[in-house]
């Protein structure tokens, strides 16, 4: 792929991502999208979204992907981390001016659909674009509902994007971007999405496509009931304070905490930024070895924001997390993550 691109500008980047989120899309979200009056902007716009949710992953974990550092280096040398930036800056502006005067199906087009579901992403984190499509899978079978009518499958649809959120979008899609969904048709079947979704999240997602291709894909995953690992607002100690500082790197010890034997290689954690005073970002990154290029989780002074990720182990079998802030910062950030589960 960098052999095809390795020159090109962030445009043919992003053009590249939409043609290949197509291939990502299934025959059931064709199908589905077929039935609608304006199926074309759902088509377009769940590929720019796929494609955009592609590019992130790769940069946010490129590790998860086979890509050893060198190849991390020059992925993120390249113009593709611009094209989800131009996304952002071209495609929200738009949907802001729709959200003036929501007009749906008129004036929502795939642009103002794909900024939908990066809002979406950016909000609820990576695994969003995965639960999302996950509602339309096996990719050759049809949807596992009747859909009848446009307002029901509006419905599932946006059951789809509150299984993937983990919340209740409706009120938001209905008044917020004008969808004319089916209400009571859509209170019937989101429970049924939700489990739907959270059975296919763990039996097919899980496996290989939200977790590394190097210490976890052929490896066995093990579930555990969340539990804290460490907690900077906590007292002094390995697992506990004081808050990260700017520019430094700390490390966590993970093996022998919350029941992670010492055969594990990576895990699953849900991670949250507690009021940090600058701007910046940490990196999770195995202990001893080099943070990646990409950040795992963004931040601005004074916010709560979680994301989730898969971090393999490192020397002891510890995590360390980098805290980039601007150069001579003297901010600080707390940060607490949970373990949910472990590769072996």
């Amino acid at each position: 792929m960098l052999s095809c691109f390795g020159g090109a500008d962030f445009l043919h980047w992003g053009v590249m991502a939409h043609e290949m989120g197509h291939n990502f899309t299934s025959f059931s979200f064709f199908d589905f999208a077929a039935q609608l009056p304006n199926g074309a902007t759902f088509v377009e716009g769940i590929a720019s979204f796929l494609g955009f949710a592609a590019i992130e992953e790769l940069l946010r974990v490129p590790f998860a992907y086979g890509l050893q550092s060198q190849a991390a280096a020059n992925l993120a040398r390249s113009d593709i981390f611009l094209a989800p930036a131009f996304d952002r800056a071209v495609f929200f502006p738009e949907l802001t001016a729709y959200e003036a005067q929501p007009d749906y199906p008129g004036a929502l087009d795939a642009d103002e659909l794909d900024a939908i579901l990066i809002r979406l992403y950016d909000e609820f984190g990576p695994h969003f674009a995965f639960r999302l499509f996950s509602a339309f899978v096996p990719p050759d079978e049809p949807v596992a509902f009747n859909l009848a009518t446009e307002g029901q499958r509006l419905a599932f649809f946006v059951a789809a994007c509150s299984a993937a959120a983990r919340v209740d979008l409706k009120e938001r899609f209905q008044t917020k971007w004008g969808f004319p969904l089916d209400s009571s048709f859509y209170d019937a079947i989101y429970p049924k999405v939700a489990v739907l979704v959270a059975r296919r999240e763990g039996g097919i997602f899980s496996d290989c496509l939200t977790t590394p291709r190097g210490p976890a894909c052929g490896s066995g995953f093990y579930t555990l009931s969340p539990c804290r690992v460490a907690d900077t607002r906590d007292p002094a100690g390995p697992s506990g304070g004081p808050a990260l500082s700017a520019n430094a790197v700390r490390t966590f010890p993970v093996v022998g905490v919350c029941g992670i034997p010492s055969s594990a290689t990576a895990v699953a954690i849900n991670m949250a930024i507690w009021l940090p005073s600058d701007d910046g970002d940490l990196r999770f990154h195995p202990a001893g070895g080099a943070a990646p290029l990409a950040s795992t989780i963004n931040f601005r002074p004074g916010i709560v924001r979680a994301n989730n990720a898969v971090v393999p182990l490192g020397a002891g079998g510890q995590v360390s997390i980098q805290c980039d802030m601007p150069a001579g910062s003297t901010g600080s950030t707390h940060v607490f993550f949970d373990v949910y589960g472990y590769f072996q």
